[in-house]
């Protein structure tokens, strides 16, 4: 560590309070490993979050791209302009690390991979989740052979999303894909974590009732229940419509992990989380954890930590573009499988 060169990182969308300035800038500022030269915003703000952080402000993106200083650009935008800002990053020289989702359609994501090759730059999308203690305890458990060998995994997550606040956001519309690409990404790439393997296939149904009145529904799908096949055989199912559920509303989640020796469960009628194994008494797992704030807070770290040595020694670290590619077409393969009420590899 002694050695170790600091990333300069620029970072775009940190004019507001949002996970680029309650959970990125912080992360950054607490490693050693990275250092904050640049925050962007079209917002007036960004130059109090400057001052904060002991960084430039810039209100034009171009301008923190031409900043020699900057090394990498974290995009942390809305996730319509992902694909945009990440190739106009790529084509400065500059090294990209993406908030979730990594764009919001195949052709974009192609424009992507494209840029990459080109510029001879990493790109990679920050995933957060798998890097969570509680995700990093099951995959252990699952690795020690908790559940014998893993087939099959389940992940509900469903909450009480009307009145919509912010009716007129694009999140809403179905050029953005709502709830299963803004929130999806995360749950099928530690799906994959877990599984050990990329998923391959994906057959979904979505409600969708965009005739209905606007404050209770938005054009885009309210629900999205997906089956996937992963590489290696692993099956999953996953239902969600948790995208901008307010404060104090009704939720429900759920979690099962089911092996051929037992399985491991937390959600409805258990307290905590509940291993399962054949002629065995069910027992309650302690999967420990710190709180949550410094928890999410590590997990960005790690992740940003993870490609600022990706950036210095070419060692790509786990999720892999690749990886979170496969993540992605699958997303996009679900929602049109959701259309065509087909199977979609």
């Amino acid at each position: 560590m002694a050695d170790f060169e600091p990333v300069r990182v620029g970072v775009v969308g940190a004019g507001r309070p949002n996970i680029a300035t309650q959970n990125h800038l912080p992360a950054i500022r607490s490693s050693r490993m990275l250092r904050l030269a640049a925050v962007c915003d079209r917002r007036p703000e960004v130059e109090e979050y400057g001052r904060q952080y002991g960084a430039r402000s810039y209100r034009q993106y171009e301008d923190m791209l031409a900043d020699p200083e900057v090394e990498m650009v974290q995009v942390a935008t809305p996730d319509w302009l992902h694909a945009e800002q990440s190739i106009q990053a790529l084509e400065a020289g500059k090294h990209v690390l993406v908030q979730k989702p990594l764009c919001c359609s195949i052709d974009e994501m192609a424009a992507m991979c494209a840029a990459r090759d080109r510029s001879g730059r990493h790109l990679q999308v920050v995933q957060n989740t798998r890097r969570r203690h509680r995700a990093r305890t099951v995959h252990r458990l699952l690795r020690q052979g908790a559940v014998g060998q893993l087939v099959h995994i389940e992940e509900v997550s469903v909450g009480r999303r009307f009145p919509l606040s912010e009716r007129e956001t694009p999140y809403y519309t179905t050029g953005i894909g709502s709830v299963w690409l803004h929130n999806g990404m995360h749950v099928l790439d530690t799906a994959a974590l877990y599984a050990g393997a990329a998923p391959a296939a994906a057959w979904a149904v979505a409600n969708r009732n965009p005739d209905g009145p606007a404050e209770y529904l938005g054009a885009a799908e309210n629900l999205v229940a997906a089956r996937v096949e992963f590489a290696n055989g692993v099956t999953g199912a996953f239902t969600s419509n948790t995208t901008q559920t307010g404060d104090g509303l009704a939720r429900h989640s759920l979690s099962r992990y089911i092996g051929l020796e037992g399985e491991l469960y937390s959600g409805p009628g258990v307290e905590g989380t509940v291993l399962t194994r054949v002629d065995e008494e069910p027992r309650v797992v302690d999967l420990g954890g710190r709180p949550p704030e410094i928890d999410v807070e590590e997990s960005f770290r790690t992740a940003f930590e993870d490609f600022a040595r990706t950036i210095r020694d070419g060692q790509v670290r786990e999720p892999s573009l690749e990886l979170s590619c496969a993540v992605m077409e699958c997303l996009l393969t679900g929602l049109e499988s959701a259309a065509t009420m087909g199977w979609v590899s």
